[in-house]
C-alpha cells in the first residue's frame, strides 16, 4: 500500500486518540467520513493498523503517587520479564539495552504498597541486582507524537524542497498544524529555525 498525506494525517490524529470520530477526522484532514472510513478500512487490511488501544491517564487515577525509574542486570534466561503479565501492571515502559545493566524500564505512578509488590515481583523473578529510583520529573520520558510512513509519494518536503518517494515523518510543528519532512536532519532544522523565529516574534 503506498501512503500519502492523508494517509499520514489519520495515523497521526489516531495515535494522539484511537477514539476520534471519522466526523472530527473528515475536519482536521478535509474529507468526508465516507473517504475517512475507506482509508481506515485500506489500513487496516493492510496492517499498517494492527489494533486499536485505551491509553489510561494514571495519573489522573493515582494523582498523589510516585513513578520510578527502573535499572536491572538481567541474565539470559531473566530476559523474558517483559512477557510477564505482572511487568505490564507495573511499568509503562520496558527497554534492553546492551550494558551491564540492561534492563531500564519507567513504572506507572505507585504508592508504597504497590513499590513493595513491584519489589517482590523482581526478587521472585531473581533480579537481585537493580536499583530503583523515583522520577521527579517526566518531561524527558515523555513520548513523541511523530508518525514514520513507508511508501510515501506526491509530498515534499518543506525544508530541502525533494520530493518524498520513499520515507516521511509527520510532526506536529504548531497547534494543530502538521508537516511532513524527508528525514530527521530536514526535521530538526527547520524546527529550530521556527523556533528562533516564533521566539524572536514573542520578543519583539
Amino acid at each position: 500500500m503506498t501512503l500519502d498525506q492523508s494517509d499520514l494525517q489519520i495515523l497521526y490524529y489516531l495515535k494522539q486518540n484511537s477514539r476520534i470520530s471519522l466526523t472530527e477526522l473528515g475536519k482536521y484532514i478535509g474529507l468526508t467520513p465516507a473517504a475517512i472510513n475507506y482509508r481506515l478500512q485500506k489500513l487496516i487490511e493492510n496492517n499498517i493498523i494492527k489494533n486499536f488501544t485505551i491509553e489510561i491517564n494514571h495519573e489522573k487515577l493515582t494523582p498523589n503517587y510516585q513513578s520510578f525509574y527502573l535499572k536491572a542486570k538481567l541474565s539470559r534466561h531473566e530476559i523474558p520479564i517483559q512477557s510477564d503479565p505482572l511487568s505490564q501492571v507495573f511499568f509503562r515502559e520496558i527497554h534492553l539495552v546492551a550494558d551491564s545493566f540492561n534492563l531500564l524500564a519507567i513504572t506507572y505512578p505507585l504508592d508504597t504498597d504497590q513499590v513493595r509488590k513491584l519489589i517482590e515481583f523482581l526478587e521472585n523473578t531473581g533480579i537481585t541486582d537493580y536499583s530503583l529510583v523515583p522520577i521527579i520529573n517526566s518531561t524527558f520520558f515523555s513520548s513523541s507524537m511523530e508518525i514514520r510512513g513507508e511508501n510515501i509519494q506526491k509530498l515534499y518536503c518543506p525544508e530541502c524542497q525533494a520530493e518524498m518517494t520513499g520515507k516521511a515523518i509527520i510532526v506536529e510543528v504548531d497547534k494543530m498544524k502538521l508537516m511532513a519532512f524527508c528525514c530527521d536532519d530536514c526535521k530538526n532544522n527547520f524546527l529550530k529555525r521556527y523556533e528562533n523565529i516564533t521566539q524572536s516574534a514573542i520578543s519583539s
